[in-house]
Order: C-alpha cells, then sequence, then structure tokens
C-alpha cells in the first residue's frame, strides 16, 4: 500500500471517529525530533569541532615553538604519540553513544597530526623521509589504522578519513611507478591523475547515495565534479598550446554532469556543471572571438551565456531536484 492511500485511510478514519486524534498524534510524536534539540544537539557539535581545532592549532604552535629544544625522543612523543594518544581517546569514547561526536573530533585531531608524527619518527631513526618507499610505507599505515577505525565504528567522517589517506596513496604510488618516465616531468600526468581521482570520488558518491553513508555523498560529488571539470578545463590549456580533443569534448562532459544532476538528484552536479560550462563558454570566447569581435562584444555573448546557463540550472533544478 502506497503512502498516499495509508494517509487517506488515517484521514477518513480520524474524520469518523474510528481513531482518536490524540492518539494518533502521540505516535506521531515518538517519530519526530523537536526543533530545539535538534538545533541545540548540532551547536553543541559545531562547539565540539571549533574547540577541537582550537586544540589542534595549540598543539601545533606549542610543538613550533619548543622544537629546536626537543631531542628525538621528545619530538618523537609530541607528534606521533599524541597523534596516538587522541585516537586511543578516541576508540575509548566510541564506546559512549553520548560522546561519539567528542570521538570523532578526537579521531580527526589524530588524523591531522599522525602524518607529521610518522615523518618525525621516520626521520630521527635516520630513514629517509622524501623517498618514494617511505611515503608509501606512511600511506599504507594510514590508511590502515583509520580503515580499521571506520570498519569498527562505521562513522562517516573516519570513512572520509580513509579515502583522503588512500587518495594521497594513490598520488604517490604512481609517482614511484612513473618516476623513471618522462610522465614524471609532465605536469599534465598530474592533472590525467586528478581527472581520474575526481572520476573515482563521484562513483563512490553514488555508491554510498543509497546506504547509511549517504550523508558522505554530497561531498564526494562536490569533490569529484570540481575535479573532474577543473583538469578538464586545465588539460584544453590556452592557444597556441591548446588542445583540441580537449576543448570539443569538455562541453559534452559539462553538459553531461549537468543531466546527471536529475539522474541521481544531486546539486552540486547542477551547480558546479552550470559553473563549468559557463567558465568554459568565457575561455573559448576569450580565446578565439576577442581580437575579431572585440573585447566590448566578446564581454557581452559571454554575460548571456551565463545568464542562459544560470536560467536552465534553475529550471532543472525546479523541475526535477526540488520535487526529489
Amino acid at each position: 500500500m502506497s503512502q498516499v492511500q495509508i494517509l487517506s485511510d488515517l484521514e477518513k478514519a480520524l474524520r469518523s471517529g474510528e481513531v482518536d486524534p490524540s492518539a494518533a498524534l502521540k505516535i506521531v510524536n515518538n517519530f519526530i525530533t523537536p526543533i530545539e534539540t535538534d538545533t541545540s544537539s548540532k551547536l553543541m557539535k559545531i562547539l565540539y569541532f571549533i574547540g577541537g581545532g582550537i586544540v589542534f592549532l595549540g598543539i601545533a604552535f606549542w610543538i613550533g615553538q619548543e622544537w629546536s629544544h626537543f631531542g628525538a625522543i621528545a619530538k618523537i612523543l609530541c607528534t606521533l604519540g599524541i597523534a596516538i594518544a587522541f585516537f586511543v581517546s578516541g576508540v575509548l569514547l566510541s564506546q559512549h553513544k553520548e560522546h561519539v561526536t567528542l570521538s570523532s573530533v578526537f579521531f580527526l585531531i589524530s588524523a591531522l597530526l599522525m602524518p607529521l608524527g610518522l615523518g618525525v619518527t621516520y626521520d630521527e631513526l635516520d630513514i629517509k623521509v622524501n623517498s618514494y618507499a617511505t611515503g608509501t610505507q606512511m600511506g599504507v599505515i594510514l590508511t590502515a589504522v583509520f580503515a580499521g577505525a571506520y570498519f569498527l565504528y562505521k562513522r562517516n567522517l573516519l570513512l572520509f578519513i580513509t579515502l583522503f589517506f588512500a587518495s594521497c596513496l594513490f598520488f604517490i604510488l604512481t609517482d614511484w611507478i612513473m618516476s623513471d618516465s618522462y610522465l614524471a616531468s609532465d605536469y599534465k600526468f598530474d592533472l590525467y591523475r586528478l581527472f581520474f581521482m575526481g572520476l573515482t570520488w563521484m562513483l563512490l558518491g553514488h555508491a554510498f547515495s543509497n546506504s547509511e553513508r549517504q550523508g558522505l555523498s554530497s561531498w564526494l560529488y562536490a569533490f569529484g565534479v570540481i575535479s573532474v571539470l577543473s583538469t578538464g578545463l586545465a588539460l584544453g590549456d590556452w592557444k597556441p598550446n591548446q588542445s583540441a580533443f580537449w576543448e570539443i569534448i569538455y562541453p559534452g562532459l559539462a553538459l553531461g554532469i549537468v543531466f546527471l544532476s536529475t539522474v541521481v538528484k544531486s546539486r552540486s552536479f547542477l551547480i558546479f556543471g552550470s559553473l563549468g560550462l559557463g567558465i568554459y563558454l568565457c575561455k573559448i570566447t576569450a580565446e578565439y572571438f576577442s581580437d575579431s569581435l572585440g573585447w566590448p562584444l566578446a564581454l557581452i555573448l559571454m554575460g548571456f551565456a551565463m545568464i542562459g546557463i544560470a536560467f536552465g540550472a534553475v529550471r532543472i533544478r525546479n523541475r526535477y531536484l526540488n520535487t526529489a
């Protein structure tokens, strides 16, 4: 039975007196979170993370001020030791539901400090830090640690941190694999890697969209679309070094992302896809038509193009996204 039919039957039962309105209201209230409670809960979460940010800054400034006075063991304890302490505290606090947000703050502080701590530890052990082997080891350790925490506690923040370190590991590994190739010195190789990573983030966002990780989808969509469109635009380059291939396919790429916004019901696809298309039109107009048409006329055309794109985006939002 559909929701509309259930609500219609309930209305008829209330009108006929078969169901007591106060009894129905009591049941409904059990499934509604009071606005005040929800607002205060969000405020407390914000304060937790602001406080955590201040704690992290305090630790960073303290380490920076006293660094020259520390010995090898003190340097390791003040970086990796503190990171591990925050991680363990996050694990312990995760055992209590009322402290879940605080544990997330501690996990975040640990994630910010742990890369520095590992780097300092390797350096104090006379292991070359800026080598591909060391970078790969650090990437594997960081990814494994927070992936393990995610599988234990199923937290969106832990999954986000895991994906971030896994992405860094991907860049380090591909750098290592291509270190002896001419591609290593080509900036376009970095752009292609970021383009591929953006596609991966978009696919992951779609995979999480109908699961309990749905809250992470919007972030992955946004980062993915920005990466794909910005690298696609950069790969097109500028006259006389322009890439005809990327300049030809880019409008289709941007329009495809705008179209996909109606499929995946994502405002990130619509907003950034429309913005990418607008920037592309401005680039093409300035690149090829500013001399022939004159800069004032080119500006007028660019302005009307942006207005048209905005108009289309609003229509798509109102027709497909607001009704989702």
